[in-house]
């Protein structure tokens, strides 16, 4: 597949660029060549004559997973960022679609994972092990579909495969991610999450910037059909 870096753009500015990444794009190179945002990157600031600049990745979204992603264009912006997110001030949130309808609503999730490099996914725990780090998120459901539920999630640590992990753990896989015991749907490399709001602060004004990206197309549109319901009502 073909990919266009200017179509993903949201907001571009001296020393960084915020995009809309689509499911089935890598964040990073990989050895293999295949297409990634850190090439599209580079290769749109060389179309654009800033023979200087460079691409950094602030932080990462899996492959198969959509949304928000902030992208520095020097090493100032990216240490900038850096210590928004070691200090807490870097927010995350995601759209997910998990399998089943949760007894709880709305609940803190806390556990202890440990990367698993062999089989590419992180291994879940309810108590402390070796190697493990302390993970912990927030979820809130906005939206139940017959057997799916759609929720609002807020990260407090930025583990590996933290959300597809904690949730499969307890019984709630997302949609399509048969790595963690969901039901393979869909072929392509798509799963049921989305990265869809950001607040950080701008590393040139200092000034906090809020961004919102709602999810559409597959496998949105029951959440995107009930939110259209309601707002025309």
């Amino acid at each position: 597949m073909s990919y266009n870096f200017n179509d993903f753009i949201l907001h571009d500015e001296k020393n960084f660029t915020v995009i809309n990444k689509p499911a089935g794009l890598q964040t990073e190179n990989d050895r293999l060549g295949n297409p990634s945002v850190e090439n599209l990157f580079e290769a749109h600031l060389l179309s654009i004559s800033r023979i200087n600049a460079r691409p950094y990745i602030v932080h990462r979204l899996d492959r198969p997973v959509s949304g928000l992603l902030v992208l520095a264009k020097s090493k100032t912006a990216l240490n900038h960022f850096q210590e928004q997110i070691n200090e807490g001030k870097f927010r995350k949130k995601y759209i997910a679609r998990c399998h089943g309808i949760f007894a709880e609503k709305e609940k803190d999730l806390r556990h202890f994972l440990v990367k698993n490099l062999k089989e590419f996914r992180t291994d879940v725990f309810d108590e402390e092990v070796t190697n493990s780090k302390e993970s912990t998120l927030h979820y809130k459901v906005l939206h139940e579909h017959e057997n799916a539920s759609y929720l609002d999630v807020e990260l407090f640590t930025g583990r590996y495969h933290q959300i597809r992990g904690q949730f499969a753990h307890i019984g709630h896989p997302l949609w399509n991610d048969h790595r963690y015991g969901a039901a393979k749907i869909s072929d392509e490399s798509i799963i049921g999450l989305h990265a869809h709001a950001l607040e950080f602060y701008n590393p040139n004004s200092n000034k906090k910037i809020s961004m919102n990206c709602s999810p559409i197309g597959v496998p949105w549109q029951d959440f995107e059909n009930s939110y259209t319901s309601t707002n025309t009502n």
